[in-house]
């Protein structure tokens, strides 16, 4: 089981370069990120980690995405939602939005700044977590938990089709 934290931290103690990918794309971080364990992950991305946050697989998917699924194998459900929240303030603004865990926890605020980072509300990804496109339009819709954060963005006139990005 890849999950368990006392064999990550055994290879991890061989100082092994965790800024790489494999042939379809999965890094360290993104491995760590769908265990959901806090300590591995903050100890890849001081080992260099960090520069590999807003990599994408070949799936479209980042860090962030892996985070945001449970998936069975993984016994520390506990630690989804702090993996989350430790990923998202590293994540660029593009990949903010198009992450369920920005939305859930947005405020007008977040939403702002993200905007004035760069954010393009109208940006979208093809293929992400299996769907045909996503965009943050869509994942508001699904996830946003207050209101004027959803007025926000819609006074910023987001497409509610694809620009795709390939």
């Amino acid at each position: 089981d890849s999950c368990r934290p006392e064999m990550v931290y055994a290879v991890l103690d061989s100082n092994i370069n965790v800024v790489y990918s494999n042939e379809i794309g999965i890094t360290p971080l993104m491995r760590a990120a769908s265990c959901h364990s806090l300590d591995v992950v903050q100890r890849i991305m001081d080992m260099g980690g960090v520069k590999t946050v807003n990599w994408i697989d070949e799936s479209q998917r980042t860090a962030l995405n892996y985070a945001e699924f449970i998936v069975p194998e993984t016994e520390n459900k506990m630690g989804h939602e702090e993996v989350r929240l430790y990923l998202l303030e590293y994540m660029s603004p593009n990949s903010k939005l198009l992450s369920s865990t920005f939305w859930k926890y947005a405020t007008v605020e977040d939403l702002e700044a993200v905007i004035k980072a760069g954010g393009d509300t109208n940006y979208s990804r093809h293929g992400v977590m299996g769907m045909d496109s996503l965009i943050p339009f869509s994942l508001a819709l699904l996830n946003v938990s207050d209101y004027d954060v959803l007025k926000t963005l819609l006074d910023k006139k987001p497409s509610y089709r694809c620009k795709w990005d390939y």
